[in-house]
Parts: structure tokens; C-alpha cells; sequence
């Protein structure tokens, strides 16, 4: 009997090649993020924010939203040296900013610029306000600013409150409320 013939001898395929048609794009797209990423951040280097944002300054350390009175004698936008301040998430609405943002941040500023004009968003507290309530209006509330001319309102960021006390001052109404887990002070008014 005979044998089988031996099985023929295995091919060499070429290894199979890869198209690279993902990296033009791919390098567009880094291209065009390190374009505009550079543009904000020189447009933020410049001080060229919008409003209801923070500002490039510095703060003295303690400064930022808060639930318990900030050191007296610092003026409203006056940020003082120290530690840099917060950066609020950009608000089309700058009225309606709020320091809940830096909850937990205790002793730390923000600024907030709020043009002439706006519509005061909710505030709940006197002095100490709710860290949910809107900066630019706890900022008239306390005097600092009108909602006429507008300016910067700088809070300190403070621990909650177990209450909150309303009143009616410089032509906004804040509101009562019960325990809060986070506050801010207004840096520049009486007590803040």
C-alpha cells in the first residue's frame, strides 16, 4: 500500500496592513483643541471673563461663601491678598449664580461680577445665606452692590447653619430656612 502524498508546504501571507485614515483626523482634532483650549486660556489670563464669574485675582485666606460671618473691613470686590479665589462655573444668567459650587471648601473666596441691571435671583439668610442662594442678589441684600449699577460681590464660603433668618433689606426679600449643609458670607457688609 502506498502512502498519502505529503500535504503541500505552508504559504507566507503577508502580514495584513492597517489603513490609517483615523490620524489626519485624529491630529485635526488635537490641532483644534489646543486652538481654542489656548484661546480661553489667554481669554482668562487676560481677566476677560464673562459675568458671573470669578476673576483672576487673589483672596485673602478665609474669603469665599460661607455660613458664618467673614472679618470685617475688606470692601465689596476688594479680594485682598492670599490664597486665589474660586472660579464660578460660567453663568449665562449672573444673577442667578450660587456658591454651592465650592460646598465644603470652608474659608475660600469667590467674586462674582453682576451686571447693571439683573434680576436678583432667591436668597434665604441675613448676613449667613444659604450657599444655594444667588450671590448677586445676598450681595444687594447686603449692601454691597445695587441691582441698578451692578459690581462684585465677593463671598466667603462657611460650613452650614442649623438655621437660616429672612429680612428685608436694600430692597430684597431673603427668606428663613430650616438646617442647610453649606453657607457663604458676603465679604464687605457688616459682619462679612
Amino acid at each position: 500500500m502506498a502512502l498519502p502524498p505529503p500535504p503541500p508546504p505552508p504559504q507566507t501571507l503577508p502580514a495584513p496592513t492597517r489603513e490609517r485614515r483615523g490620524l489626519p483626523l485624529v491630529a485635526i482634532g488635537l490641532v483644534a483643541l489646543l486652538l481654542v483650549g489656548g484661546g480661553v486660556a489667554a481669554f482668562l489670563l487676560l481677566g476677560n471673563q464673562a459675568p458671573g464669574t470669578a476673576t483672576a485675582e487673589t483672596a485673602s485666606p478665609g474669603a469665599a461663601t460661607s455660613d458664618a460671618p467673614a472679618a470685617s473691613g475688606a470692601a465689596s470686590g476688594d479680594a485682598g491678598e492670599g490664597s486665589p479665589l474660586l472660579t464660578p462655573a460660567p453663568n449665562e444668567n449672573a444673577w442667578g449664580a450660587r456658591g454651592a459650587e465650592f460646598r465644603g471648601r470652608d474659608g475660600e473666596r469667590a467674586v462674582y461680577d453682576c451686571p447693571a441691571g439683573g434680576t436678583p435671583g432667591s436668597v434665604w439668610g441675613t448676613e449667613v445665606y444659604t450657599d444655594d442662594s444667588a450671590a448677586c442678589a445676598a450681595g444687594v441684600h447686603a449692601g454691597v452692590i445695587t441691582v441698578a449699577e451692578g459690581g462684585r460681590v465677593t463671598i466667603e464660603i462657611r460650613p452650614g447653619e442649623d438655621a437660616y433668618v429672612g429680612s428685608t433689606q436694600n430692597g430684597i426679600e431673603s427668606l428663613d430656612w430650616e438646617s442647610w449643609s453649606g453657607s457663604f458670607v458676603v465679604i464687605g457688609a457688616n459682619g462679612g
